[in-house]
């Protein structure tokens, strides 16, 4: 599981490394005189590229743990924590792939001139990694 982890993370980092120097120039070119886009965009792309890391590195924490487990409650609950580790870093890479779309659907609209949304965001709505069910009697959001 811990393969897999690393194998979802990098594939995030590489997607990120990769499109992100054409959607610099990109921006410099459709937005020259806001500086602040790129500085707000290159903040998202390092946040992601260090949370992804970050998620790598605490699923391989979890590694030694299971090894070293001397009972069976032990080695259980480590599997579990990794599993979960498994589950978030499976979110990854469509959430990556989804906020470089957005950027590069965004400059698509800066480059032909047309507006930008007010609030900074796309018009669409932002849909969240996962819905959970809250249950009937849940109170409402």
């Amino acid at each position: 599981m811990v393969s897999e982890v690393a194998a979802d993370c990098s594939r995030v980092t590489n997607l990120v490394t990769t499109s992100w120097p054409n959607i610099e120039r990109r921006i410099l070119a459709a937005l020259p005189d806001h500086p602040e886009v790129i500085k707000t965009c290159g903040d998202a792309v390092t946040k992601m590229l260090s949370e992804t890391a970050q998620i790598q590195a605490m699923a391989e924490s979890y590694k030694p743990m299971i090894q070293s487990a001397n009972t069976p409650r032990d080695w259980e609950t480590g599997l579990m924590k990794l599993h979960e580790w498994r589950i978030t870093a499976a979110g990854l890479y469509p959430h990556a792939e989804a906020t470089i779309g957005r950027f590069e659907k965004l400059l698509a609209a800066a480059e032909q001139g047309v507006a930008l949304p007010e609030h900074g965001g796309s018009a669409e709505k932002v849909v969240a990694l996962r819905d959970r069910d809250r249950g009937f009697d849940a109170p409402p959001l």
